[in-house]
């Protein structure tokens, strides 16, 4: 569920770390599932996590930032200067195709 901010929108998300291939998988309950190849240690997982939301939503790096579960697979992504609208937009297509 995608939640309005003063300044953009949050992201809830569930995380698979060391899967096959980098993809937005669907929701789970109200939190967006998503497997990412690297694995998580020293932070690689969250840093691949970032570089893979910013390519998929066409959302530049610098207004993505994981605000809560830094070291949890539940985590809360913060977009800055995104409109909620426009992230369920972004969302819905990649899950289209």
């Amino acid at each position: 569920m995608i939640l309005s901010q003063v300044d953009g929108c949050s992201l809830p998300v569930k995380i698979l770390p060391k899967s096959s291939i980098n993809k937005i998988v669907g929701w789970e309950g109200e939190n967006l599932k998503i497997k990412i190849c690297s694995a998580p240690e020293d932070g690689k997982a969250n840093a691949a996590l970032v570089l893979f939301l910013s390519k998929a939503l066409d959302v530049p790096k610098a207004h993505i930032e994981i605000t809560h579960g830094q070291t949890s697979r539940i985590k809360k992504i913060k977009f800055t200067g995104v409109t909620k609208e426009l992230l369920e937009k972004k969302v819905s297509y990649v899950l289209s195709n």
